[in-house]
């Protein structure tokens, strides 16, 4: 399925799968497809487009949207986003933010690093590309939370999980 240009490939998939619900070995129903259903709502969030247009290879509109709704008040998108986030501090990232010449005790910082930092600028260009993040389509709260928390996690795996 990762094909598609607004699906997850085969290596993201991997790192992402044994973080979410609904899979066997776990409390409750096993889900039909996890896989299909991220790769729905990743759909939905970056096309803008309403959940009504859903295209059916990813489920029925309602299905996809109530899960997406009821894991968005779970807080597993935010797990999702932490995990990655966790991964890549493993890796030795580490922020870089100078404090402000009027402040009394300067905090030291990397200047080589700071100039740098056009790289968050594009982040959040890129984050803009989630048509449905930049026009706040989601009005309650959670699901707007849930969806930064999946783009972030998407830009996060594109970046981390792809590169060799």
């Amino acid at each position: 399925m990762g094909g598609l240009r607004y699906e997850l490939t085969e290596a993201q998939w991997r790192r992402i799968e044994p973080l979410l619900p609904g899979r066997f070995g776990t409390v409750g129903r096993p889900a039909e497809d996890n896989r299909r259903f991220v790769n729905g709502v990743l759909w939905v969030i970056r096309s803008g487009m309403r959940w009504a247009d859903l295209p059916e290879r990813y489920g029925k509109y309602k299905s996809v949207h109530k899960r997406f709704v009821r894991w968005a008040e779970a807080g597993v998108w935010d797990r999702l986003f932490d995990a990655i986030v966790a991964a890549i501090h493993n890796l030795g990232a580490t922020a870089v933010i100078p404090s402000r010449r009027c402040r009394k005790q300067q905090r030291s910082h990397d200047r080589t690093l700071y100039k740098l930092r056009n790289r968050i600028e594009r982040c959040f260009n890129r984050l803009k590309h989630f048509r449905r993040l930049a026009t706040r389509y989601c009005k309650r709260r959670t699901c707007f939370q849930a969806t930064v928390a999946l783009a972030c996690a998407w830009l996060h795996l594109t970046k981390y999980v792809d590169t060799p």
